[in-house]
């Protein structure tokens, strides 16, 4: 598309950021010889860092890019934190999805080589070889550079840390990208583990990047969770087909041991930016975790949030769009041709959804109404893991969940102590968010808005929205592909089959 330059330094010999944005927004690259070095230098940096990182200082926390290179631009350029001291603490997802995703990883690799303590880029479950090879990253960098581009970046992932632990006056925060594991007790325990790999199926490294907490939403549709929700230990994670996904007894045990008071977590998209999970609990003061997300549009137009953590209190700001997409002004070699892709893919967009709308919304109608008829109880019966029915063994799922089923009244009394001292404190804690740009920005002035002002987007749902603030599909993703936004781990077409004589065998086994 554009030029390729060595990365600029400036008189002391450091990355110039300026010239490299001025640069990444003319549409240009960057030559190999300078993206070896990069990859060289922070692998040596990183590797010195222990898996979980402490820090005593106030933490700036960013949450998912997913190659929204103007998301990242416009957070990072924020002038509400430019006279806030704090380390930059970067929670994962950085690539995929999106065009522009080394675009951001060049950047945060030359930031972190600049100022190395004040910069913390940890590593998320798309930093990794087998998201990348089919989510879009490998994609990018063969078409911008080369498969060994992609190589040395992979490779740059295995040495990411896993974690931050912020001491505060207010508290100690504990920061990573999913969640928390059964197999965790103590925090120190997972620095023994050895992270220069590539992320296992199962296990600890599995679950500090997969894990989710259960949300609100979730009790709410299984109202015999939401009932006992104080027993809620880790359930496994159907969904992403791996992992877990933990709830308030298991949170709660995870940061009494650990002496913390929450858990700051990327990994999902949330509609508002952030999201302050209570597992069920409506008499605490202070969530017991927090979900962020960096990515505007990703889903429609759910806002971002960036979040600041003090010694007296919580900021979080929230953005609706990203603010840097004029700027973008590329200098494209082969114009001519470019321009017809763009137009061929806008048409070809159209005329598959012409098509979709018009012969099959009767379609999935008639057959929605067979499928209620029909498969009502098989489907009850498929996720029966949720009803938990009793006295029936035949019916059981093949991915039971780890829930205590009594209650023990003398580690409840421990637990209500600890709560209370712990609420008490959390309570003081001021969480202040701003909602510090205006939402009614006109569409009209972000790039590439081709058929933004057609219905037929509108009525399309799950579309992955690309780095361009577009509601057009990325370029490297299919059309009209319905890929829930918590995205599953790759299955083989072995494990696949494996799975569906699971469920097969197990709905003859209900009809009996």
């Amino acid at each position: 598309m554009g030029y390729n330059i060595e990365i600029p330094k400036d008189e002391q010999g450091k990355y110039d950021m300026k010239k490299l944005r001025e640069h990444f927004m003319k549409g240009g690259g960057i030559k190999e010889k300078s993206i070896h070095e990069i990859n060289e230098r922070i692998q040596r940096i990183v590797k010195e860092e222990k898996n979980i990182i402490e820090i005593n200082d106030n933490g700036l926390l960013f949450g998912d890019y997913h190659g929204q290179y103007f998301d990242f631009l416009t957070q990072l350029e924020d002038k509400y934190w430019e006279k806030k001291e704090a380390t930059k603490i970067y929670l994962g997802d950085y690539v995929d999805r999106g065009q522009m995703s080394t675009e951001i990883i060049i950047t945060l690799f030359c930031m972190k080589i600049n100022n190395p303590k004040k910069i913390i880029i940890l590593r998320g479950n798309h930093e990794t070889r087998m998201m990348t090879e089919r989510m879009g990253f490998m994609k990018e960098c063969q078409k911008k550079y080369n498969i060994n581009i992609y190589y040395e970046f992979c490779e740059s992932f295995n040495y990411l840390p896993l974690g931050v632990i912020i001491k505060r006056k207010i508290g100690k925060f504990f920061c990573c990208h999913g969640g928390i594991s059964p197999e965790i007790n103590k925090i120190e325990e997972i620095n023994e583990i050895n992270r220069f790999c590539e992320p296992p199926s199962k296990g600890i490294i599995c679950d500090l990047l997969w894990s989710d907490p259960i949300t609100e939403e979730f009790l709410n549709e299984h109202l015999d969770f939401k009932m006992y929700y104080q027993s809620i230990d880790f359930i496994p994670n159907i969904e992403r087909n791996c992992s877990y996904k933990y709830g308030y007894k298991a949170i709660n045990k995870f940061l009494q041991d650990n002496q913390c008071i929450a858990i700051i977590r990327g990994h999902q998209w949330v509609n508002d930016g952030v999201e302050m999970h209570y597992f069920g609990n409506n008499q605490l003061n202070f969530p017991l975790c927090f979900t962020i997300f960096g990515a505007t549009h990703y889903s429609f137009k759910n806002k971002a949030a960036v979040m600041l953590i003090t010694d007296t209190n919580i900021d979080i700001s929230k953005y609706p769009i990203s603010l840097v997409d004029n700027d973008y002004n590329p200098t494209i070699e082969y114009a001519l041709n470019y321009s017809l892709d763009i137009i061929m893919e806008n048409i070809s967009s159209f005329i598959k959804q012409f098509i979709y709308l018009t012969f099959t919304t009767d379609d999935i109608d008639d057959n929605l109404n067979d499928l209620n008829d029909n498969d009502e109880n098989n489907l009850n019966d498929d996720f029966c893991i949720f009803d938990c029915p009793e006295n029936d063994e035949l019916s059981h799922s093949f991915l039971p969940p780890i829930i205590s089923s009594q209650f023990n009244p003398t580690q409840n009394l421990i637990n209500q102590s600890f709560n209370q001292i712990n609420q008490s404190i959390s309570s003081q804690i001021n969480i202040n968010i701003n909602d510090n740009i205006n939402d009614n920005i006109n569409d009209n002035k972000i790039l590439f808005r081709s058929f933004n002002g057609n219905d037929i987007n509108k009525l399309t749902n799950n579309i992955l929205h690309s780095s361009i603030g577009t509601q057009q599909p990325s370029i490297y993703e299919q059309h009209f592909v319905q890929k829930i936004r918590e995205e599953s781990t790759p299955l083989t077409l072995d494990e696949l089959r494996i799975k569906f004589l699971e469920l097969q065998n197990k709905s003859k086994t209900t009809l009996i």
